[in-house]
């Protein structure tokens, strides 16, 4: 996943970072440390928005429109998910865009608009609207299979999240007869891998949407 603030550069729409310790913009548009994919759709969505002239957010006016992009992308199943996140409600041209992106992009499966009204630092809020595709990407782990929304956590790095439950499995010597308890557990991951070894799980989380995607891929791995 990644989420990548927009600004404006010579009056277009431009990806990047903020230079440490600042809010001062620097313009990127590969970021070497994601997956390569990422950037293409990345860059291949801002070219799109860029032929509807939209505005750019502005944090010192607290004006203008496209705040960040956000990426999903499966690692095993390749599927990608866009969020476009905007001060305003409306998106001119939501739908029109949405299909745009998708053609240029096949395996974007979900395109996503994320409504930030507030004057803050946190990137996504709480409205989110879908505006093309399904609200979900699959990818799996450690053999099961998950679907993940635009809000719900999921680990960033796969291949070093499947080494770490397969060790932190190995370490707990678990017999089959306990009960665990996750804690933050997000889409239920470590729930449902604990789920094949204990006698029971309870998974705690205080985000509702990610409670509804564990409990969906609870029954999507038949455990």
């Amino acid at each position: 996943k990644a989420q990548v603030p927009i600004r404006g550069t010579k009056g277009k729409l431009q990806t990047g970072f903020f230079r440490r310790g600042s809010h001062s913009f620097v313009p990127l548009e590969n970021f070497l440390i994601q997956d390569e994919r990422i950037d293409e759709i990345l860059q291949e969505t801002v070219k799109i928005l860029n032929d509807y002239e939209l505005e750019p957010y502005n944090e010192e006016h607290h004006s203008g429109m496209i705040r960040h992009l956000m990426v999903r992308i499966g690692h095993y199943s390749r599927e990608a998910m866009v969020v476009i996140v905007t001060k305003n409600n409306r998106l001119p041209h939501d739908r029109e865009i949405a299909e745009r992106i998708a053609s240029a992009c096949p395996d974007v499966v979900s395109v996503q608009q994320n409504v930030n009204s507030e004057k803050t630092n946190v990137i996504l809020g709480k409205k989110t609207r879908l505006l093309y595709g399904r609200d979900f990407i699959r990818d799996t782990l450690n053999g099961l299979e998950f679907e993940i929304s635009a809000q719900s956590f999921y680990q960033v790095n796969p291949v070093q999240t499947e080494k770490l439950y397969r060790t932190a499995l190995d370490k707990a010597h678990l017999t089959g007869t306990e009960t665990a308890i996750d804690a933050y557990c997000g889409i239920g991951t470590i729930s449902l891998s604990l789920a094949e070894k204990c006698r029971a799980v309870y998974g705690v989380e205080i985000v509702e949407e990610a409670i509804e995607d564990a409990r969906h891929n609870a029954e999507l791995n038949e455990l």
